[in-house]
């Protein structure tokens, strides 16, 4: 039905034909485009030292690779494509394979240069939000847990519990610590009296 309309009305069936035309130059200009096989060193701007790991990509297609160690990297592009250079730390940088007289093999050296980023803080809370936490640990209910005081029987002396002897000072409290750590050290020597045997 679209054939036979458009052979009784000649300016549509060349408007159709124009359309096919243009069509087929494009596709035929796409198909043309010379593949160039892209290789180099990415290396830091201060120092010529070979980086390992950026990513060198053609934006919007499936087209990359990772640079090897010493920075070395390969890749085939067509001629006019944008290729990126980009990694954690570093300034991106471009770089454009030309459209005319471009050789079968395109080598180049890319010195990328560091920047200092401050990544954000990130905070992770099992809650929403801060006031959610807030709202959870006010309401949490603690089981009342009963004071343990052991009875340890009589002691020699003037004193019947050890809770009620006098209370030892910083001093009592490091001759104390002295004492122990200077028995530990002689018993680390000293063949054990009594051997237990499981």
């Amino acid at each position: 039905m679209l054939i036979s309309s458009t052979l009784k009305n000649p300016r549509l069936y060349f408007l159709l034909l124009a359309i096919v035309i243009v069509g087929l130059q494009t596709a035929t200009a796409q198909q043309l485009k010379p593949v160039v096989q892209l290789s180099g060193v990415v290396v830091t701007a201060d120092s010529s030292a070979g980086l390992a790991g950026i990513a060198v990509y053609v934006p919007g297609t499936n087209r990359g690779t990772v640079s090897k160690q010493g920075g070395f990297f390969t890749l085939p592009v067509l001629a006019g494509d944008s290729v990126v250079f980009q990694a954690l730390g570093f300034e991106k940088q471009y770089i454009i394979i030309p459209k005319t007289n471009t050789p079968e093999k395109y080598t180049t050296s890319i010195r990328l240069k560091q920047v200092a980023k401050q990544l954000p803080e990130v905070q992770v809370m099992p809650w929403a939000t801060q006031q959610d936490f807030k709202m959870a640990v006010k309401n949490l209910d603690l089981p009342d847990e009963p004071i343990v005081k052991p009875e340890l029987g009589p002691l020699p002396g003037k004193h019947k519990s050890i809770f009620g002897g006098p209370q030892m000072d910083a001093l009592d409290n490091i001759k104390q610590g002295f004492k122990h750590h200077q028995q530990m050290q002689q018993q680390r020597y000293l063949v054990p009296t009594t051997i237990r045997i499981f």
